[in-house]
């Protein structure tokens, strides 16, 4: 195809050539004929005229060669390398014209010219290449970045393998890892989080960003797996007790991360407490004769005091026990209430027998034990309470209670002189706070009078020898509280919750305290759970109506629906009987004993974002400065979120160390910082290798990134005001990171917001006199 055009192009420009010379020989002898006059003498000229012309004909792109002008380049970008791509066709002959694209196809780093360009005539393109990012990280570890050029139009393409060089400084050639936590233990229903924070930093305590941390955790939930250190050579992730899948385990425990700079051995580790879960005892009577059966269940509930399901119970008879029991089991497993299967304790010998349910783990050992004690008395007069039968008992304020107790004339072969009465709230017919009385026809009786203050009165019951040795032990519990109550608060266990749906349930817990007018709780009341505005898609309180305990308290459990909602779904409780349309969210509100709470149901849960004004305050003696600051909350479609609390806190990260302008205040800050805060996992104790500068203090102090309230709730905007108060002499000199976070419903992370910062100073404190603020703190 390109040899046959050539050909005849050859063979053309021969044959004109020689129709050329040929017309020249015609031309000059007709010249010779015109000039000679036809004469026989006259004399004929001829000459032979002969072109021959080559051309070089390319073929199209075959091939392109990458070189690199440089055998390796540094991770910090310091220098760079040529690549030069060469462009040839089949038979090795450069092609010019065409465009090279350049990309990189493995590596962080990016070109310092034109990714692109056109071949000379040699067939070359030319570009810049640094192993720095675009935005300036470097990757300080000893890897390779892939470089490719493709000849554009064409499937021709090569790659370019560059090797990269870590810079660390020459007196800093190792790395350190550091973790930290933001809280350093949460609840064993999931419903909060702690932030780990891995931050590599090389021997002079300077950041090295660039660096894969992978975060490893034996249960729990990890929000991610790993990540890439930034600028500040930190990666921080999520962390809560609940696993995305299978059995959530809601033992009490302590959790060690684990975190890795992959490709090295360096690793660090952090514990966490993961805790809240409780387990109870309870027996059918506290006292038995031989021959008789008491029963005995266990209830395992976990931080947010729902029953856990399938978990396993262990039950024995403690070796200090006095009588003699045997068990009709000694496992059982827990059911969805969080109780297990009754059972019998067969009682065999008179004395005080201790029963213990232990919580076990994944392994059997115990994490938790819960005991009862029972008195055991031969047959006959039983040590008991035989008035009132109920346990707890409840008790208005003021009001009185007698207390009757049978007494058998001995315990376990020792004759029992005396009863002993004693409570923790409330007083006995002798106006304290225990009375010891001789028991007659083998009874004894005292009078329990409850006082002004609501709360549970613990009993206890002790039958005596006659040096006053403890025989048996009876405890009771007394419920005192308010007769009538005039106030209710409402508290959800979150304030966003997922939606319920694909097989899995999303819940939450209601909490409602009645008191009355002096702030004493008051029990046995029933409050009455609604939704007042439901979305029609399955949401239910269970129960509707619920009791207060002695502590004043009624619980109820909100199960979501399958539906987000738009803005905040109103869940109102009051006390039953109170006015029907109460309703104090509203303005002007419904007068009545009642609490509406607003919770939200979405399911990507919630953003939160955090401002700051630009107008400083002077307070406190013009020794502190007040910024003001505000939270804001929406939901994913940027409606805003109202009635949620969210939680703020405040860290100072970095310090500086610096020197004023005398005249306008601006710092000037020192060469090698700013410095990262010894308090390396922000436990406020300063740990072994924390102290960098050897002045036996953490440097800064917490209280330098200033103060603000702990929580803060939404209004109607999705807004919620506060105000970081700092003194003056940290202003220019500290980073501080405010930290703003809204809990989201058990089993899922938090929405965390954090907004990093200098402190900054106000002009007016330098005026015609000078700058009247000082330089940084002494020591840094």
């Amino acid at each position: 195809m390109w040899l046959l055009p050539m050909r005849a192009t050859l063979l053309t420009a021969r044959f004109q050539a020689f129709l050329s010379a040929a017309w020249l020989i015609a031309v000059l002898g007709l010249q010779g004929c015109t000039a000679g006059g036809g004469d026989a003498g006259s004399t004929t000229s001829t000459t032979t005229v002969s072109s021959t012309t080559t051309t070089t004909i390319v073929g199209p792109p075959a091939t392109v060669i990458l070189a690199s002008s440089a055998a390796s380049i540094k991770a910090d970008g310091s220098n760079t390398t040529t690549v030069t791509a060469t462009v040839v066709d089949a038979k090795n002959l450069a092609v010019a014209g065409v465009t090279v694209a350049f990309s990189v196809k493995s590596g962080s780093g990016h070109f310092t010219t034109a990714s692109s360009g056109t071949t000379t005539s040699s067939g070359i393109v030319t570009i810049a290449y640094s192993a720095l990012s675009p935005s300036g990280i470097a990757n300080q570890t000893d890897h390779t970045d892939v470089i490719q050029a493709e000849v554009s139009g064409t499937s021709v393409t090569a790659d370019l393998v560059i090797q990269v060089a870590p810079t660390l400084p020459a007196a800093a050639s190792s790395l350190s890892l550091l973790l930290g936590a933001s809280a350093p233990s949460i609840r064993t229903d999931g419903s909060n989080s702690t932030t780990i924070t891995a931050t590599v930093i090389d021997s002079l305590r300077v950041p090295v960003a660039g660096q894969q941390i992978s975060f490893t955790a034996p249960t729990g939930l990890l929000g991610v797996s790993s990540g890439s250190s930034g600028s500040g050579g930190a990666v921080t992730i999520p962390f809560s007790a609940l696993a995305a899948t299978g059995q959530a385990d809601r033992t009490n425990r302590t959790e060690t991360i684990t975190a890795n700079i992959v490709g090295t051995s360096i690793t660090a580790q952090i514990p966490i407490q993961i805790s809240g879960s409780t387990l109870a005892l309870a027996a059918s009577k506290n006292t038995a004769q031989t021959g008789e059966s008491v029963t005995l269940t266990a209830t395992a509930t976990d931080a947010a005091g729902a029953g856990v399901n399938v978990q396993s119970i262990r039950f024995s008879i403690d070796s200090k026990s006095t009588g003699a029991a045997s068990l009709g089991a000694t496992a059982a497993v827990t059911g969805s209430n969080g109780n297990t299967s009754p059972v019998a304790l067969n009682i065999t010998a008179p004395g005080n027998l201790i029963i213990n349910a232990d919580w076990l783990n994944a392994a059997g050992s115990s994490t938790f034990t819960a005991s009862t004690s029972i008195v055991a008395t031969a047959a006959g007069v039983s040590f008991a309470v035989t008035a009132p039968t109920t346990n707890p008992t409840s008790l208005s304020l003021s009001a009185s209670q007698a207390i009757s107790v049978s007494v058998p004339s001995s315990i376990a072969g020792t004759a029992v002189a005396n009863v002993r009465f004693a409570t923790t709230l409330g007083t006995w017919s002798n106006a304290a706070k225990s009375i010891t009385l001789t028991p007659a026809a083998n009874a004894v009786a005292d009078t329990l009078k409850a006082g002004t203050n609501s709360g549970n009165a613990n009993i206890q019951i002790d039958a005596l020898d006659s040096s006053g040795n403890v025989l048996a032990t009876l405890n009771r519990v007394f419920a005192f509280s308010a007769a009538t109550g005039t106030k209710i608060s409402l508290q959800p266990s979150v304030s966003t919750i997922i939606p319920s749906g694909g097989g899995t349930t999303s819940s939450a817990t209601l909490t409602a305290t009645v008191r009355d007018a002096a702030n004493n709780t008051v029990g046995n009341v029933p409050v009455l759970f609604e939704i007042l505005n439901s979305t029609g898609s399955g949401e239910q309180i269970s129960p509707v109506i619920a009791y207060t305990n002695s502590s004043g308290q009624a619980v109820a459990n909100f199960t979501a629906g399958s539906q987000s909602t738009v803005g905040g779904l109103k869940v109102k409780a009051s006390v039953l009987g109170s006015a029907a349309n109460c309703d104090n969210s509203v303005t002007p509100a419904i007068a009545g004993i009642c609490d509406v709470k607003s919770m939200f149901v979405n399911s990507t849960g919630v953003s939160v974002s955090l401002g700051q004004g630009s107008v400083l305050s002077s307070v406190n003696n013009d020794t502190n400065y007040q910024l003001p600051m505000s939270v804001l909350v929406v939901d994913n479609a940027g409606a805003s979120v109202t009635n949620v609390i969210v939680t703020l806190s405040a860290f100072p990260t970095q310090y500086y160390k610096g020197t004023r302008n005398a005249s306008t205040c601006s710092p000037s800050y020192a060469s090698g910082y700013p410095k990262l805060n010894e308090d390396t996992n922000e436990n406020d104790n300063l740990e072994s290798g924390e102290d960098a500068n050897g002045d036996g203090m953490i440097t800064p102090p917490h209280a330098a990134a200033g103060s603000l309230p702990s929580t803060v709730t939404t209004d109607a905007n999705g807004v919620a005001t506060f105000s970081l108060t700092y003194q003056k002499q940290y202003a220019s000199w500290v980073q501080t990171r405010i930290r703003a976070k809204v809990v989201i419903s058990t089993g899922t992370s938090e929405s965390i917001n954090e907004l990093k910062f200098i402190l900054p100073y106000s002009l007016s404190d330098a005026d015609s006199t000078g700058c009247h603020l000082s330089n940084s703190p002494g020591g840094w």
